[in-house]
């Protein structure tokens, strides 16, 4: 049974419409929410975060869940957000892995794993931005299990003037959908608040 199944029917959608399960990693939140809005659809992220006993994953990590619903364009249905640019980088990134028989992964030197985000990171937001048609952005959300890569956000992206990442902990799936509800939670109406996540 899967967990989109069951959303659908909590929901009172009836048979019509697909609902899929993403999982495997982290990057699935991203790839649920870019997925809903390209389709018109809705983004459920939710993740119970495990770690290592001590380690910076457990002590650092929030369990926790998001929900997102997309339309198509500018009809007045009352959106409270549109997206008006995006880009992605994908590389592989070996700063933690996990054995099979392990319930909880082993994580590489955090400054390490830094300089392997950080280029990518100002590529992407510089693509996003230049897809946006925009100089730069007000605000960033930027979320990692690197806890180097949220505390340097403001240097990452090009003027940005304030950073915000997930209030409970990284929270895995669920951390960028967490963290851009924050900032959506904050911004007042007709505020043309430009962020880039």
């Amino acid at each position: 049974k899967t967990n989109a199944a069951a959303i659908h029917a909590a929901l009172g959608l009836g048979s019509l419409g697909f609902a899929g399960d993403l999982a495997g990693s982290a990057r699935s939140g991203v790839a649920a929410l870019r997925s809903a809005a390209a389709l018109g659809g809705i983004a459920v992220l939710a993740d119970v975060r495990t770690g290592q006993p001590g380690s910076a994953d457990e002590l650092g990590g929030g369990d926790a869940a998001a929900a997102f619903v997309f339309g198509y364009g500018d009809d007045g249905d009352g959106g409270i957000a549109d997206i008006v640019g995006q880009a992605s980088r994908t590389a592989e990134v070996l700063d933690r892995w996990r054995l099979p028989a392990r319930t909880a992964a082993d994580v590489w030197e955090e400054r390490f794993g830094y300089e392997q985000y950080a280029p990518l990171i100002r590529e992407a937001a510089a693509a996003a931005l230049a897809d946006a048609q925009l100089e730069q952005a007000d605000h960033v959300v930027l979320v990692s299990p690197n806890s180097a890569v949220p505390r340097r956000g403001k240097s990452l992206v090009t003027g940005a003037v304030s950073t915000t990442f997930s209030p409970v902990g990284h929270a895995g799936v669920a951390d960028a959908g967490v963290a851009l509800a924050a900032v959506l939670d904050h911004a007042e109406p007709g505020h043309d608040r430009k962020s880039v996540v």
